[in-house]
């Protein structure tokens, strides 16, 4: 008898719609058979990479020993099977952690903990059509603006670190593509740091990939934002002996067992097409994914004779198809062409590099500027939101402790 995994697979390929199983988030954590499980793995990244689902001879050249049987049921009947079969395999070992916690603790509230978040990840497991009569739920989407305005004080989402951007935003939603443009050496990577820092320190996994600087300066920098010591120093070993104390005092925390992960990605070979990217997302399962200089990826789907625009246009679709797929928001940073700015440096939608497909594709754009007459003040222009407000606010920048701090909303005295 055919088994569901191996059935939904040849399903899809035979009617030739593998995305539809990705769609309804179908992952490789539905997979118990280990060869079901490197096909499935295998078929996705095919399908990431040709945008197109694989034929059964390809399978067969790259599994031999793999058999595609002919199946009769649709590839839908499958996916409800499977994610049916998830949820009891999912329920079967919540109940067996509850009892556990019961037993070993004997304290109802964590057994009742346990259960709780187990329920949570059932539910997000749980697929949602992207179809929607409106007539059918106006109940739950009171009881979800309720929820807002009982919770109208806090952030929803992931903080950015800057209380300005995170009022206007209410915080980086999942499934959210966010760009950050500026010119070279505008600040862009530090505040891409900050940014994930505030996350991990909000309880959200955070997987930071970077293709412009090694991960020993990663490491080193987010060390420095902890302590807040100067990076510049420690990098050159002249650290007083308190200094080196505080920094080890804060080293020291990532022993906590409680800590959520802090990734930095140093497979670049990997990671470096958006296909690599999705099969580390895979591993790593982050809330939020930061890329630091997404123009240096590579475009899998685009022939020799494209042009930097068109494979650009490719990675920013691709890494927005990617967020809402994965569930996941990804915070992203570009370059800003210089003859594409406006007087004094200002920055807008169309000064981003190379394709308009940063601005067409974001969520949430911002800026980041110089500021002329001050080398330690930085701007934070909102370019473009679809769900917020613009704001603009001054950014403080004190290099003697690797910290960038919101000095409050910006006013442009030039009318423009």
């Amino acid at each position: 008898m055919e088994s569901v995994e191996r059935g939904l697979i040849a399903s899809a390929i035979a009617e030739k719609d593998f995305g539809k199983v990705l769609d309804a988030k179908i992952t490789s954590d539905h997979f118990i058979n280990d060869d079901d499980h490197r096909v499935f793995e295998w078929a996705r990244d095919y399908w990431m990479r040709y945008n197109t689902t694989p034929t059964a001879n390809a399978v067969r050249l790259a599994f031999p020993n793999y058999t595609l049987r002919r199946v009769d049921d649709p590839v839908d009947f499958y996916i409800d099977s499977l994610h049916e079969l998830h949820r009891s395999r999912m329920l079967s070992v919540m109940l067996a952690e509850v009892v556990d916690a019961h037993e070993s603790s004997e304290d109802a509230n964590e057994a009742l903990r346990v259960a709780s978040n187990w329920v949570q990840k059932i539910h997000e497991a749980t697929p949602m059509s992207t179809d929607r009569d409106m007539r059918e739920d106006w109940q739950e989407r009171l009881e979800y603006y309720d929820f807002l305005r009982e919770h109208k004080d806090e952030l929803i989402g992931i903080p950015t670190s800057f209380p300005t951007i995170d009022e206007a935003t209410n915080g980086i939603q999942p499934e959210q593509m966010v760009v950050l443009i500026g010119q070279q050496k505008a600040g862009k990577s530090w505040i891409m740091m900050q940014t994930a820092k505030a996350a991990h320190e909000s309880n959200r996994r955070v997987m930071f990939v970077s293709f412009e600087m090694t991960t020993q300066e990663q490491a080193m920098r987010l060390d420095c934002m902890m302590a807040e010591l100067d990076a510049s120093a420690v990098r050159a070993g002249k650290i007083t002996d308190r200094e080196r104390r505080r920094l080890e005092t804060v080293m020291k925390r990532w022993e906590d067992p409680n800590r959520v992960p802090f990734i930095f990605s140093t497979d670049i070979s990997r990671s470096i097409t958006v296909s690599g990217l999705a099969a580390k997302i895979e591993e790593h399962k982050p809330d939020v994914v930061f890329i630091d200089g997404a123009y240096m990826m590579q475009d899998e789907s685009s022939r020799n004779d494209d042009g930097d625009a068109q494979k650009l246009t490719h990675i920013s679709r691709g890494l927005k198809r990617l967020a809402q797929q994965q569930k996941v928001a990804i915070i992203l940073s570009t370059q800003a062409l210089g003859w594409k700015t406006r007087r004094g440096g200002k920055l807008d939608a169309n000064s981003a590099g190379y394709t308009s497909a940063w601005g067409q594709d974001a969520d949430v754009m911002f800026g980041v500027e110089k500021d002329e007459n001050d080398d330690e003040r930085l701007i934070l222009r909102t370019l473009l939101s679809r769900n917020s407000y613009p704001r603009d606010v001054d950014l403080r920048v004190d290099w003697t402790r690797s910290l960038i701090e919101e000095e409050g909303e910006h006013f442009d005295d030039d009318p423009e």
